[in-house]
């Protein structure tokens, strides 16, 4: 309406204005000091600006007060960091060229690469951990704690009820586990440890967008015991835990949350989910290729299991292939496809089962890059999987942050029929809105335009909340589009507004936002202008929050128009 229309232009036209100063009477925020630390540096003289960074990780971390920022120059730190306060930690690089080894201090110093104590709340980001060596293996954590986009590998735990990967002690508060690899981690001489994650009566467990991979030895891979569970858009794939009754993911006394995952050629006691007194969650998942010493895909005992709009197939097991109930209810919602139903009740009209005589197939491709953060197994084209998911839209996106079709989306992880046209805008991350989801801008229709017949769509929004998309010829990044909004701006140059009649949009109910755009009239701060063939284009979206977090922007998109 008019009141959002106005609401919308005034908001975002203050975003992408010069800053000015506040007003006297404006509240300014708590002064927060950047520390930097460069290995290379000469540490002469080092405070910690960026002119005189210092030296070590520790050394920052001991300069630091509640609310700091260390940021981490490329690099390999030869150190053991244990963080006592609340601070972020961010290697500027990333993962990829920035890494704290504790191995490298020597084969007699063990101990958890990273430490983090209780009460301190800490965020690791755009980190390599890795030569971790006993109980708590990569990083051990007593207080709350949010890893993301960095890489956990190569740690070796050798403690009961450990963990080599984020290993989290009893009373722990949450861990977020955000778009980062766990991968290459060995277990030591404890079946109740764990390869990737243990968390034991901790506060809670949350993954995203991230990938579990490679990690073996004795104990499961995932493990939480009398602690809250949420896995969503993750893939856990060719793990190999080694002992008798452990499965790759162990919930043991527990709730948990398996949602738009992929949890494929895993080989294990229980290759897939293994649940004992626990409340078992799937929805819109793929479990498919494991291998069990029992049961391949999901063994739950004195518990419930729901199942939504997921694949179960294609699992060994000497027990059962595919599902194994022992004292447990089934809760079929609907729109699953099980390889081998055999012995399973509870199951619905909409269900497609294969027996252990006839199987059936879901005609999945291997494990691939098909967009997105991590690997799926998309379906083929003759699919039994294929337009036969749930109606309803059980989830607005797929694994890959994708839309999902409405009305004849497919059953699994993954929609074969994927929407984004262009690529990501490069070196512009979104930031987490109310949801703990990061928003996303994908475009739809054709390139061709002469077809016009092009539509942008933004996911994973907080729902009900109104917004609009933008749009230009030349990609940026600004941060906090100047302290005005979450998110960074991911657009420059000459910025158009879709504003217009009716251009104002609603996230509604299931946090997707949608637009068709006329080529013919692209919005510029001057003008409307015609798009041409061989332009590329570049669109974002900007949105409310919920919850009064004020606003932030979706991660966006550009597309090379044919």
């Amino acid at each position: 309406g008019r009141k959002y229309d106005l609401e919308f232009h005034q908001l975002l036209a203050a975003l992408l204005a010069p800053l000015t100063s506040p007003s006297p009477a404006a509240a300014l925020p708590l002064p927060v000091t950047d520390l930097f630390v460069d290995t290379s540096a000469t540490c002469a003289g080092a405070d910690g600006s960026a002119a005189a960074p210092f030296c070590t990780i520790g050394e920052a971390l001991t300069a630091a007060v509640d609310g700091d920022v260390v940021r981490v120059a490329p690099g390999t730190y030869s150190e053991a960091v244990t963080i006592s306060k609340n601070v972020e930690l961010i290697g500027t690089g990333g993962a990829a060229v920035t890494t704290i080894d504790r191995d490298s201090l020597g084969t007699t110093m063990f101990g958890p690469a990273v430490t983090v104590e209780s009460p301190a709340i800490v965020t690791l980001v755009g980190l390599t951990i890795t030569g971790g060596f006993g109980s708590g293996g990569g990083v051990q954590n007593a207080g709350t704690l949010t890893v993301r986009e960095c890489r956990v590998e190569d740690n070796l735990s050798n403690g009961i009820d450990s963990a080599s990967g984020i290993e989290c002690l009893p009373d722990a508060g949450p861990l977020v586990v955000d778009r980062t690899t766990i991968a290459a981690n060995r277990g030591g001489s404890f079946a109740s440890a764990a390869h990737a994650i243990r968390a034991l009566r901790s506060e809670s467990v949350t993954i995203r967008e991230s990938t579990l991979r490679q990690n073996d030895g004795l104990g499961s891979t995932l493990r939480v015991n009398d602690t809250p569970l949420v896995i969503e858009s993750t893939t856990i794939s060719d793990n190999t835990p080694l002992t008798s009754s452990d499965g790759v993911i162990e919930v043991l006394s527990s709730s948990a949350q398996i949602t738009n995952c992929t949890v494929a050629n895993n080989t294990g006691a229980n290759g897939g989910v293994s649940g004992f007194s626990s409340q078992i969650t799937i929805r819109s998942s793929t479990l498919t290729g494991n291998s069990g010493q029992a049961v391949g895909g999901v063994r739950c005992r004195n518990g419930s299991l729901t199942l939504t709009n997921s694949i179960i197939a294609e699992n060994v097991g000497s027990t059962a292939r595919d599902l194994f109930l022992d004292g447990t209810t089934l809760n079929s919602t609907g729109f699953n496809l099980i390889g081998d139903a055999s012995g399973v009740s509870g199951i619905l009209p909409s269900d497609l089962l294969g027996t252990s005589a006839s199987p059936l197939d879901p005609l999945l491709a291997p494990l691939a890059p098909n967009g997105g953060l991590t690997e799926t197994r998309i379906p083929l084209e003759l699919s039994p999987a294929l337009d036969a998911g749930d109606p309803a839209n059980t989830e607005p996106v797929d694994q890959r942050g994708e839309p999902r079709l409405a009305g004849l989306g497919d059953i699994g992880s993954v929609e074969a029929r994927p929407v984004g046209l262009g690529d990501p805008i490069p070196g512009c991350v979104g930031a987490p809105n109310s949801t703990g989801a990061i928003g996303r801008t994908r475009t739809a229709g054709s390139l061709g335009v002469s077809a016009n017949d092009f539509a942008l769509v933004a996911t994973s929004l907080p729902p009900g909340q109104f917004g609009g998309f933008v749009v230009s010829r030349t990609p940026g990044c600004s941060a906090g589009a100047g302290g005005s909004s979450d998110g960074n701006l991911c657009l420059s140059g000459a910025i158009g507004r879709f504003n217009g009649p009716d251009q104002i949009v609603n996230s509604g109910t299931n946090g997707i936002a949608s637009l068709d755009v006329d080529l013919t009239a692209i919005p510029t701060p001057t003008a409307f202008v015609t798009a041409a063939a061989g332009e590329t284009w570049f669109f974002q979206a900007w949105h409310r929050d919920s919850g009064g977090l004020g606003s932030n922007f979706t991660e966006g998109e550009g597309v090379l128009l044919r």
